[in-house]
């Protein structure tokens, strides 16, 4: 058997994956990430284990150490596998994959509390014109909220690492299999959250293993670290028809914030309809409905 050819793959997750996707999925971001994503024509998609929420990576990997310690007694000649599996379990901030995310709701209190303290903005993206031609090795999905379909997913992918290894007679079975089981689960557990943040209803664009060396791999300043990302284009470099509309976070001057935006979608051709006689519609820019201060 060609290893390289193995993949894991879980029918739960390809069922939940087959949710239609929205009309517009809006990606929230500060004044630095609007001007960014617009003028370089392209999306920062961030290493998954530096996300915002850290602790929800944390649970994955403690919610697959579980499962994996609870099957190891029922398969006693399988314990060599088991064992690579948690060693790669703690190595495994070391695979890059990355992730954009996205939100079905384009004025949620809950994403102005995190974006809008210096001013933030919701951009409204069509999900086929642009986050579907982004380029290969990627998906889009909903993140996965409810426990019983994460230990499914988790579950299904043991059993087909472990039916590999029924048919495999190799020395370097147990670390390959372990190695793609690991890579799996980054892959697969990259759409899990919390269900305490299910209001937000995120969708993910997800990316596949991507390596160190790779050109469109960067970092930025954060808070207290570098934060790795991978730099997505936009397809054919035009914002031609990606682009559905924005909102302007809620902010002390809404009517000037709002044509501020107007003008830069204009300076760079963000276009989302040409009328037959050739004149341009610009996405439609809105400020929030929502009154909250911050200021």
């Amino acid at each position: 058997m060609d290893f390289p050819e193995i993949q894991l793959t879980s029918h739960r997750f390809q069922h939940l994956a087959k949710m239609s996707l929205p009309n517009t999925l809006f990606h929230y971001t500060t004044q630095a990430g609007l001007l960014g994503i617009i003028t370089s024509r392209a999306l920062q998609a961030t290493k998954v284990q530096y996300m915002n929420d850290a602790t929800e990576f944390a649970l994955f990997i403690s919610l697959a150490k579980s499962i994996l310690w609870d099957r190891i007694g029922d398969f006693i000649d399988d314990q060599e596998l088991f064992k690579s599996c948690f060693e790669h379990l703690n190595y495994i901030n070391m695979i890059n994959i990355h992730a954009v995310s996205f939100c079905r709701d384009g004025d949620l209190l809950s994403q102005w509390r995190g974006y809008a303290a210096a001013g933030g903005y919701a951009i409204g993206f069509s999900p086929s014109a642009a986050l579907l031609s982004i380029g290969g090795g990627c998906r889009i999905g909903r993140c996965i909220y409810e426990k019983s379909d994460q230990v499914s997913i988790l579950n299904e992918l043991i059993d087909e690492m472990l039916s590999y290894k029924s048919k495999v007679r190799s020395e370097d079975c147990t670390v390959v299999l372990s190695t793609i089981f690991g890579s799996s689960l980054i892959e697969y557990g990259a759409f899990f959250k919390d269900a305490s943040f299910i209001e937000e209803d995120e969708w993910r664009l997800i990316t596949d293993v991507r390596a160190y060396t790779d050109e469109k791999i960067g970092f930025r300043a954060g808070k207290s670290m570098l934060i790795p990302y991978y730099c997505l284009d936009i397809y054919n470099g035009s914002w031609r028809d990606k682009i559905d509309n924005v909102v302007v976070g809620p902010c002390p001057h809404p009517s000037i914030a709002k044509a501020s935006v107007e003008g830069l979608l204009l300076r760079y051709s963000v276009i989302n309809q040409v009328t037959q006689d050739g004149v341009p519609h610009y996405p439609e820019v809105q400020a929030s409905a929502i009154p909250y201060r911050n200021w």
